[in-house]
């Protein structure tokens, strides 16, 4: 007799804009659209990104890292980069050969890893919601949430937040509104979906 297939949990945290879905900007500082806004015009979005990730392991694509792989190893975070092995990457984080590998072996070993937070860019977070979906249609547990930042001010940029694929729904009641967080700053929502 088999053992029950374990329900697979994981998380993915984006900021982008409202109108558009604008993730990214090569051209911007960090890469991010609001990047060149003075400093502090996004502290409480930061700040939301510090609480979620601390304590969890980042699975983020070979392009994110570089932004990100200075956070590895602060306030217990660990970085796993998902990187083809025809392509050598430099980086402090560990790597897995694709989205569905990072997931489950941050997921096999939370003492170690913490949970598994999806954390860019637009293809990580598309195979992210395509392994939910497999998982789903193969009968096996999944659960999994999308904590959304969503700017209200336009930015231009090249790189977009892929829309949701159906079975991902708004959690009532948790939509929040912020900001400014400095005058002429970004208002924007944070917002949080469910995988069901």
């Amino acid at each position: 007799m088999g053992g029950m297939t374990k329900t697979i949990e994981f998380s993915m945290v984006a900021a982008y804009t409202k109108d558009g879905r604008v993730l990214g900007s090569p051209d911007a500082r960090f890469g991010l659209p609001w990047g060149d806004e003075p400093k502090g015009s996004t502290s409480g979005d930061m700040a939301h990104f510090v609480e979620i990730s601390s304590g969890n392991t980042m699975i983020v694509g070979a392009n994110t890292a570089p932004g990100l792989d200075r956070l590895h190893g602060t306030r217990e975070r660990r970085l796993m980069v998902v990187a083809s092995p025809d392509r050598p990457i430099q980086t402090r984080g560990e790597v897995a050969s694709s989205v569905a590998e990072a997931i489950e072996r941050v997921a096999g070993d939370p003492g170690f890893y913490g949970k598994p937070i999806v954390a860019g860019g637009a293809r990580t977070y598309l195979e992210a919601m395509e392994y939910a979906r497999q998982r789903a249609q193969q009968g096996m547990g999944v659960r999994a949430t999308f904590y959304a930042t969503e700017f209200h001010k336009n930015y231009p940029g090249s790189i977009l937040m892929p829309d949701l694929l159906e079975g991902w729904m708004e959690t009532d009641g948790l939509r929040t509104h912020h900001g400014p967080d400095i005058e002429g700053g970004p208002e924007y929502d944070f917002v949080t979906f469910e995988y069901n």
